[in-house]
């Protein structure tokens, strides 16, 4: 039989054992209809990889383990497999991961990310017990060829990704399955209503559903989960610091003694315009002062050295093996990996993506390392955290470059710090009951 028709009948008779006593799952027109055309594009995908990893987008070990060639051996006992796509979602799974680990110290983890940039820093953040690994395409036979190597004995999906062939085969093989930490922004929410039949079929495969937001909880509700969603703090809140190398800490924190050190963090094109004008009036009066700039996309450090040039500023840049000398006033640490170790040698950050239409990075691992915060009008992606750091007076919202001028100069930035620290001080405790929750579902294994 076709492999697309074995899998619809074994998907119409699937049964999921979840602890919100759903009924037998069914496998409807649409989601028929994902899994018939998932194996049916699925070489077209394989081209799209090959396209990507010419053009530097992907790598030999992304290239394979996308196509589910596993090299690493699963390890014995017990496996707890979480997934989240990008870099700040991948870093957030390690304070859920370490209440995982306090609770079952024998437990083995497996985190799976689809960015490039999240392999290179979860691997210099990664709690023990740890491995990484790119997720395989949602296509053809990955999912299978995955879940028979790793026989992970519970499965945790993060933030906002959902992955069909991957949740039918989750279901089938009776791994409960959690989403965690879930988020739907008001944009996704219209497309998931659009198409309400199909997404309710798919959250339904989901034995545990903890979201991070009122608003999300509101959307799942009128989509038909009417029951058995939790509510709970980002899990950003709760994320320990970055790690950084101390050796570097030690070299830098020489070169950068006596020095107010500023972190640009994670910019992009637009922020930079609106930050850099801005700096060149700091240094009139504040002379002393060095900003690093830590772009997000790394390959961009020549472009934010010519930006930086074009306006009479003294930059140098790491990447180039650029030094810190008395007159540099930005440093642009074009690097991967490093964003932790600028986070502590800093008291102050501005965060990036807020001055522009990526609508905000995560703030928590500035005020973990320390920091006060400020940051742009743009921040959806994380519009409740600001709100909230706003209010309480860990972070300020600036609008313009002279306002950003203004707070950078007046702002009581080590009482904003102080507030940070206590704020995510009080919401650490919330992963240990979370994570007993997610340990409840496989007793058996983990209990």
């Amino acid at each position: 039989m076709h492999y697309a028709a074995k899998l619809l009948v074994r998907g119409a008779s699937l049964r999921s054992e979840t602890v919100l006593s759903q009924p037998k799952l069914k496998v409807g027109l649409m989601l028929r209809l994902y899994l018939v055309l998932s194996w049916a594009i699925w070489p077209l995908a394989l081209w799209h990889l090959g396209k990507r990893l010419a053009l530097g987008k992907e790598n030999q070990r992304s290239l394979k383990e996308k196509r589910a060639i596993i090299t690493t051996k699963r390890p014995d006992g017990p496996l707890i497999w979480l997934h989240a796509v990008g870099l700040g979602e991948v870093l957030a799974l390690r304070a859920l991961i370490l209440a995982l680990a306090h609770a079952r110290p024998r437990a083995h983890f497996l985190v799976t990310s689809s960015a490039q940039s999240s392999a290179a820093v979860f691997v210099n953040n990664c709690p023990p017990n740890c491995l990484h690994q790119f997720l395989p395409l949602d296509l053809g036979p990955f999912p299978e060829r995955f879940l028979a190597h790793w026989r992970p004995d519970l499965a945790i999906m993060a933030e906002q990704e959902v992955w069909p062939r991957f949740q039918v085969e989750i279901a089938r093989r009776n791994i409960p399955l959690a989403w965690v930490n879930a988020r739907i922004s008001p944009k996704s929410a219209r497309v998931k209503g659009r198409f309400r039949r199909f997404f309710l079929n798919i959250y339904r495969y989901f034995d545990y559903i903890s979201v991070q937001n009122k608003h999300t909880a509101s959307v799942l509700k009128d989509l038909g989960l009417r029951d058995g969603v939790g509510l709970a703090p980002s899990f950003k809140l709760a994320a320990p610091p970055l790690h950084y190398d101390t050796g570097l800490a030690t070299q830098f924190g020489a070169l950068l003694s006596g020095r107010a050190v500023i972190c640009a963090a994670s910019t992009h094109a637009e922020d930079e315009q609106i930050i850099l004008p801005a700096l060149k009036k700091l240094f009139k009066t504040n002379s002393e002062t060095l900003v690093v700039v830590t772009p997000r996309d790394a390959a961009r450090g020549g472009a934010v050295a010519q930006m930086a040039q074009s306006l009479g500023l003294i930059c140098a840049q790491r990447s180039l093996g650029g030094k810190i000398t008395p007159q540099t006033q930005i440093y642009i640490a074009d690097t991967y990996g490093e964003l932790g170790l600028w986070y502590h040698l800093s008291a102050r950050v501005i965060m990036g993506g807020s001055f522009c239409a990526v609508q905000g990075h995560n703030p928590y691992e500035a005020l973990a390392a320390g920091n006060a915060v400020l940051h742009g009008p743009f921040v959806e992606n994380f519009q409740d955290d600001y709100t909230i750091l706003d209010q309480v007076g860990a972070a300020q919202m600036v609008t313009t470059g002279d306002e950003l001028l203004f707070q950078l100069q007046n702002a009581p930035f080590d009482k904003m710090a102080d507030v940070g620290i206590k704020l995510l001080a009080q919401h650490s405790e919330s992963f240990t009951q979370l994570a007993q929750d997610l340990l409840a579902l496989n007793p058996k294994r983990l209990g």
